[in-house]
């Protein structure tokens, strides 16, 4: 029964690890929110939505919209249902899992976030020139008073991507099958955050800030959802 001790120590640490780095994520977002505020990436955030849109073919806009339609929230949340499923009822032990209700907890931390951010940040959105399929918008957008820092896409998307790979991890236990589904989800994750740039609805810095929430709440969950199993 040696074991046992290392064990929980081995558990422990991971514990700390996850909390360790979910704070810093925390402190980096306000860090970022803060030079967002002061306009510090005013010169950067116009670049690289006039580079994208410039190399980017029009002929592709219908196709960015589509896929953005994955993170917005209404589909975010019966996602993050399916997920949270999941993750209590296991399957292959017959048992439930209490440690998957965190789920929708973290999730909502998430929704908190950007909603906070947007109100506290004040972060115009790009004009209304820049959005590639202005009709869509018209005329909420006419006058553009929206806040969008940080983007919820981008933290969705992403947030929804790393509590999916916790619960890859649990049930293949392989290393191979994480990296086939990160290969797959973050470039699907990557795609929606930044198709949200070239239409012109999101900054890059939003979606920096959006990426930092998901990894800073994604890495507190991680406390509960890290299969003991797996090691490190």
């Amino acid at each position: 029964m040696n074991w046992i001790p290392g064990q929980a120590r081995d558990d422990t640490m991971k514990r700390r690890y996850f909390l360790i780095i979910g704070i810093c994520f925390l402190v980096l977002f306000y860090l970022w929110s803060l030079a967002v505020k002061k306009d510090k990436f005013h010169q950067l955030n116009f670049d690289t939505t006039v580079k994208l849109q410039d190399k980017i073919p029009k002929k592709f806009d219908s196709y960015w919209e589509d896929l953005t339609f994955f993170a917005e929230p209404g589909p975010s949340i019966v996602l993050m249902g399916v997920i949270t499923l999941i993750a209590v009822v296991d399957v292959k032990k017959k048992k439930f899992t209490p440690q998957g209700l965190i789920i929708p907890l973290f999730f909502g931390l998430v929704v908190f976030a950007e909603i906070y951010g947007k109100a506290k940040v004040e972060s115009p959105a790009p004009p209304f020139f820049m959005l590639k399929n202005p009709t869509s918008f018209f005329p909420k957008f006419f006058v553009q008073e929206q806040y969008s820092y940080p983007s919820g896409h981008a933290a969705r998307s992403l947030f929804a991507t790393i509590i999916g790979a916790y619960l890859v991890l649990r049930y293949s236990k392989q290393w191979q099958s994480l990296a086939l589904y990160l290969c797959i989800f973050l470039s699907l994750c990557l795609l929606i955050s930044f198709g949200k740039v070239y239409l012109g609805q999101h900054w890059l810095s939003d979606i920096i800030g959006g990426f930092l929430v998901a990894l800073a709440f994604g890495s507190l969950a991680g406390i509960w959802l890290w299969p003991r199993e797996i090691s490190s």
